[in-house]
């Protein structure tokens, strides 16, 4: 339960950080209406350092063992949310919501990857300051 628990707290502090990420993007670059591959890169990267940093600081409280297990289930919901939500946005009268999930279903392992690799390895990292201490 108190993994579920920990899962939960991440998804929902990794989405609300997605969210308002999102929705300060029309602020952070102006006058962009086509597709922005900068604003998607700082979108990543920003996933990247958020994972590998909290996995740093959950391993050396809790080792690595539950801090993996917690991020796997962190990584999968969190593509599963995504791609729900971006299909949920994209969707219009040239592509239904059912297409477009159809269309984009690779995005949960990819955006699983980008949650779950660098948590392994702010894991292993974390877990390894803590046994040297």
């Amino acid at each position: 339960m108190r993994l579920l628990l920990a899962a939960i707290v991440r998804l929902v502090v990794m989405g609300a950080g997605l969210a308002a990420y999102y929705a300060a993007l029309p602020a952070l670059f102006p006058g962009s209406n086509d597709a922005n591959i900068g604003a998607g890169l700082l979108a990543f990267a920003g996933i990247v350092v958020v994972s590998l940093g909290w996995a740093f600081a959950d391993a050396r409280r809790r080792g690595a063992s539950s801090t993996v297990a917690t991020w796997a289930i962190v990584a999968v919901a969190f593509g599963v949310l995504w791609l729900v939500g971006l299909a949920t946005l994209e969707a219009d009268d040239s592509m239904t919501l059912s297409e477009r999930l159809r269309l984009d279903a690779f995005l949960v392992v990819f955006t699983a990857g980008l949650v779950l690799l660098p948590a392994a390895l702010g894991a292993a990292l974390g877990d390894r300051s803590r046994n040297s201490e």
